[in-house]
């Protein structure tokens, strides 16, 4: 008998039309390492194009989101001049503005590269801005209020932010995964896969941390802390032996 006997399908795709639409919610840190996987397939499926993994500083970010606020201004007032009643003059004036703040920008480009570089730093700052929302919508209300160090828009800074919080095996971080690992419990809607995928990701830091839990407590966590329906599978596996010696048990085995 196996931890995954059990069938884990019921209403599997009631609502799957409408959940395609909405990026997976990180319930909270202990989740963090499989709602990592999901998100980041749900990002590439929503063309992120890895905005939220490409290192910028802080420093830079805020210098690249003035240039683009103070092109999308320039481009407004031009708009704006040659739709008044100013005529000609107000868009040549606002023309000039525009061509001087380039040149002051990108030294020595021609027009055409300036265009372009404009176009490729504003899509950037753009879609930082689109990925940063979809992340920070995503995080419970504790993580959000913690995460306001991160500057406003900058994805790559809220994704790093949370990889340090959650996945550093930093000796400052070691205790918030040994409360992690002493939390660990499976939730009630919870399929077994994915409440051992949270478990052997923790198992994985706290051993590069060298607080590597003991097979005792591995096997405590992926068996007792299960939920009242698994009571049955849990006993037979105990019954039979299959957990008699916690070193010795291969879990890929149990779980099939």
């Amino acid at each position: 008998m196996s931890l995954n006997t059990l069938s884990e399908d019921k209403g599997a795709g009631a609502a799957a039309g409408s959940a395609m639409l909405l990026a997976p919610k990180l319930r909270s840190g202990a989740h963090y390492a499989t709602w990592r996987r999901d998100i980041e397939v749900w990002l590439e499926r929503h063309n992120a194009n890895g905005v939220h993994t490409r290192a910028i500083t802080p420093t830079q970010w805020k210098h690249f989101e003035s240039l683009v606020k103070q092109w999308g201004e320039e481009e407004l007032m031009e708009a704006m001049a040659a739709h008044s009643l100013g005529g000609a003059s107000s868009v040549a004036a606002s023309s000039s503005a525009t061509t001087t703040t380039t040149g002051a920008t990108v030294s020595g480009a021609t027009p055409e590269a300036v265009a372009k570089q404009r176009r490729v730093l504003t899509a950037m700052v753009q879609n930082s801005h689109r990925v940063f929302g979809v992340l920070y919508s995503a995080l419970p209300d504790d993580l959000r209020t913690q995460a306001e160090s991160v500057p406003r828009g900058c994805a790559y800074g809220l994704w790093h932010w949370l990889e340090t919080k959650f996945q550093s095996t930093e000796q400052d971080n070691v205790a918030e995964l040994l409360e992690q690992w002493i939390a660990l419990r499976q939730e009630e809607d919870e399929k077994y896969d994915a409440y051992r995928a949270r478990v052997n990701a923790l198992y994985v830091l706290l051993d590069a941390a060298k607080e590597k839990p003991s097979p005792a407590m591995r096997s405590l966590m992926l068996c007792d802390r299960l939920t009242a329906r698994y009571k049955p599978v849990v006993l037979a596996l105990k019954a039979s032996g299959a957990l008699k010696e916690p070193a010795a048990v291969q879990w890929d085995d149990i779980a099939v």
